[in-house]
């Protein structure tokens, strides 16, 4: 039942729906809790582990759902909320859920400033439904780069890796309250924004080589906390693979990884595919944007586990 969300944008208002990624579709299908909507202005923010984050950043809003079991919890406003100056400079917020660790979920808003040198994180957690703040110091010069990259941060066990491009990755423990850079692969080509997340176990990078025709290259990180950071390149796909008509595409456009399907998402002229990394497969997802649009994907497999606090009706919190 591995699909994602979807949130396309342009002129028009956002438009949000779910699809399978299961082959043939098996028809099932997904809702957002018609409480975790605010006005009906759906607003995904991300996705884990089969809950969802939305909201509106621009109001400090804030609900996580599983839409499998239709429950929600609304969170408590962030410490921040109203600065005109963070709200310019929020750039990011991410939902951290692993069952497998803890019922427990996190969520961290990113924001910094070129006049005080770090990164500033507020982090929410359901176990104590408060939220706590954390700086970490950063070179001004390497907090230029932050803006112009959207969705660079990834969820990783526990910890998450901000991309700092063309630098590296800034590998933060929110548990263990540590941060340490972890350069990018030697032989990664980042002309374009790198598509970060996890497959499985492991941590992936995806980027564009241009250098001799087109290909997508796909690191695998091996990070061992007993020895320095080692990326593998896993994949190195020639562009005609990922191209549904003969020739080479001018422009691919990577978004996202899977977690539970080896599976790369891409828009190519205006469409959206699914590429299987390890059957080679190209799955036209039958989605097109017009000239105005771009897509934002979730990836999502739903999760029978009710995370705590969520409730069918979150004014019972």
């Amino acid at each position: 039942m591995s699909g994602f969300f979807y949130r396309i944008t342009g002129f028009l208002a956002p438009f949000v729906d779910y699809k399978s990624l299961t082959f043939p579709p098996d028809g099932f299908s997904l809702t957002l809790p018609e409480h975790a909507l605010h006005e009906n202005n759906i607003n995904i923010l991300d996705t884990c582990n089969g809950l969802v984050l939305c909201g509106e950043q621009s109001q400090d809003l804030y609900d996580v759902c599983n839409p499998a079991l239709q429950t929600t919890v609304t969170l408590p406003t962030p410490p921040l909320a109203g600065d005109s100056a963070v709200c310019k400079l929020l750039f990011d917020v991410k939902l951290m859920f692993d069952p497998r660790v803890s019922h427990h979920f996190k969520v961290v808003r990113f924001s910094f400033s070129r006049t005080i040198s770090g990164i500033h994180l507020e982090i929410f957690s359901s176990e104590t439904m408060e939220w706590v703040e954390w700086a970490i110091p950063c070179e001004s010069s390497t907090l230029e780069w932050f803006p112009s990259f959207k969705q660079s941060v990834s969820f990783v066990h526990g910890v998450l890796f901000l991309s700092i491009l063309p630098v590296a990755l800034l590998k933060i423990d929110v548990e263990r309250w540590h941060s340490q850079l972890v350069e990018f692969p030697r032989d990664a080509f980042l002309f374009d924004q790198p598509c970060l997340g996890m497959i499985g176990e492991d941590f992936h990078l995806a980027c564009q080589d241009r250098t001799e025709g087109l290909h997508i290259q796909v690191f695998k990180l091996i990070d061992d906390a007993c020895a320095p950071a080692i990326w593998n390149q896993i994949y190195r796909i020639d562009a005609e693979e990922v191209y549904p008509q003969p020739g080479i595409p001018t422009e691919i456009h990577l978004k996202a990884f899977h977690l539970n399907d080896d599976v790369i998402f891409q828009v190519i002229e205006n469409k959206v595919y699914a590429y299987h990394l390890e059957s080679k497969r190209l799955e036209d997802l039958d989605i097109e944007l017009h000239e105005s649009e771009d897509i934002d994907i979730y990836p999502f497999s739903p999760c029978a586990l009710n995370a705590p606090r969520l409730t069918a009706n979150p004014g019972l919190q």
